[in-house]
């Protein structure tokens, strides 16, 4: 079911964007459903290419 009314309201307007690595580990544990997303971005960087699923 095409809803173009609200789909204009939600692509149109801003919204905010996070930096997970300014972010300490508590904080986005406060997050609940996106802390392990949150956490996965943060160190996605720091692990070894075997444990970073963004490594290729």
């Amino acid at each position: 079911m095409a809803e173009p009314e609200l789909a204009w309201r939600l692509y149109t307007r801003s919204f905010p964007l996070i930096d997970p690595v300014a972010m300490a580990d508590a904080d986005t544990m406060k997050h609940r459903r996106m802390a392990m997303l949150e956490r996965r971005l943060k160190h996605a960087t720091t692990r070894g290419p075997a444990l970073n699923p963004l490594h290729r």
